[in-house]
């Protein structure tokens, strides 16, 4: 169970997924020599924040993984060779008067937020969150203008100037093409339409786990040992507890920063649902603007009579369709998919390649479907899917024709890495760069 989330930071509106991405960020801001300078890059500096900052994005985009990473200290020396090296591109960039104007950035920018506020299902909410980090959307628009402005500089210098040294000649394309002619084959697509209905918790298990809660919250407040009952709790119901956490606003995940908010040292907060579960919170002290909780977070569980349950609504739709309704109308009343049920269960164009590999069964359930038939209900382990059948098209080889210029593209972009990766090294035997560890 991850307790941080992402923070913002210049490159996006990231949270920190895990404590080791603070470890991570802490590495060199621990030790602030020349007052927090990490790197000297010719007349620039890179400051141990933004260090830690890149850090925290790239491990969380790195997922689950990242929380497996053997070596924290290593990677962080790599992101700030990253760092260097982007550095020094945008430096020669100025050199070669490469200018981005508000202009150009704007569509890049609206469109980056228009995607954070589409993250949120409200614009009070939207701003909201930005309160809790301390920023205004101007703020944001000033972390997001910069990193974009860089962002293209270094395009328009590969553009201008190591674009031009690159060439492929139409030996090397047919080569490519003779080498690959299976792999450059169109796929195998089919569109599809979806009934989905997931195995989840009824309002009957729901409603058991947030008595287990209220219970727990009354022997809490009668003084019983919070922590203590909490180890047991979680033992008994499979959930998790926490004998002491530490946060900031805005790096704890929503529920639990809801559960803790208002609260004074020694108080117990409400039971606090979220989506996979309910939290019950007790505030051991406020430090500056740092919490410490406590806290037994209980997860709802699938029982084998919501699969049951789920199993007979999926068999009811499925009877709906055979007394001739439309598949449209069945799935705006039975999908529990809401997204695709808005769209008459319309999943759309799904290469029959990644179907197979990662939904077999499905996959195995279509074979042999005309245009319009649909699937029996097929189980899978969140759900239960009846799949209906609009369209199939039959994958083709590629002529050379057709497959060219995308050849050309791909190897004009593997030469440019390489040559970028030459200029790069030639900029830095130019240029002073020292780091400090």
């Amino acid at each position: 169970m991850k307790l941080f989330k992402r923070i913002p930071t210049t490159s996006s509106l990231a949270r920190v997924s895990a404590c080791i991405l603070f470890t991570a960020a802490g590495v060199w801001a621990a030790r602030r020599p020349l007052d927090g300078i990490v790197a000297v890059v010719n007349d620039d500096v890179i400051l141990a924040s933004e260090l830690g900052e890149e850090v925290s994005v790239r491990l969380y985009q790195l997922g689950p993984s990242a929380a497996k990473a053997p070596d924290v200290r290593a990677y962080t020396a790599e992101v700030l060779t990253s760092m260097i090296d982007a550095l020094l591109l945008i430096q020669d960039a100025d050199e070669h008067d490469v200018v981005v104007s508000k202009a150009d950035i704007k569509p890049y920018l609206d469109e980056e937020l228009a995607r954070i506020r589409g993250a949120f299902a409200s614009q009070e909410e939207y701003e909201a969150a930005l309160a809790q980090y301390g920023m205004t959307e101007k703020d944001l628009v000033v972390r997001y203008r910069k990193n974009l402005r860089d962002q293209l500089k270094i395009r328009r210098l590969t553009d201008q100037v190591l674009a031009p040294r690159v060439e492929v000649t139409e030996e090397e394309i047919r080569a490519y093409y003779d080498a690959r002619r299976a792999e450059l084959a169109e796929p195998t697509v089919v569109t599809l339409r979806e009934i989905a209905v997931a195995k989840q918790p009824s309002g009957e298990s729901k409603a058991r786990v947030r008595r287990k809660l209220e219970d727990f919250r009354a022997a809490a407040l009668a003084g019983g040992d919070f922590a203590a009952l909490a180890e047991a709790l979680a033992a008994e119901e499979g959930g998790e507890f926490g004998r002491s956490f530490k946060f900031r606003p805005g790096e704890a995940v929503p529920e639990l920063e809801r559960a803790a908010a208002g609260l004074r040292p020694g108080d117990i907060s409400p039971v606090t649902p979220a989506p996979e579960g309910y939290w019950l919170v007790r505030l051991l002290g406020i430090e500056n603007d740092r919490r410490e909780v406590q806290f037994v977070r209980l997860e709802l569980r699938v029982t084998e009579g919501d699969v049951r349950a789920a199993r007979a609504k999926a068999e009811a739709a499925l009877a709906a369709l055979a007394r001739g309704e439309p598949f449209a109308e069945v799935a705006a009343e039975y999908s529990e998919n809401e997204e695709t049920a808005a769209r008459g269960g319309l999943v759309g164009e799904v290469d029959i390649g990644e179907l197979e590999a990662e939904m077999p069964g499905v996959a195995r359930a279509i074979e042999g479907l005309s245009p319009g038939e649909v699937t029996p209900v097929v189980e899978r382990p969140e759900g239960f899917f009846i799949v209906k059948l609009d369209e199939r098209r039959e994958g083709r080889e590629v002529s050379y024709e057709d497959a060219r210029d995308r050849i050309k593209r791909l190897l004009q972009n593997q030469k440019l890495a390489l040559e970028q990766k030459k200029y790069l090294q030639g900029l830095k035997e130019r240029s002073y760069i020292k780091t400090f560890e």
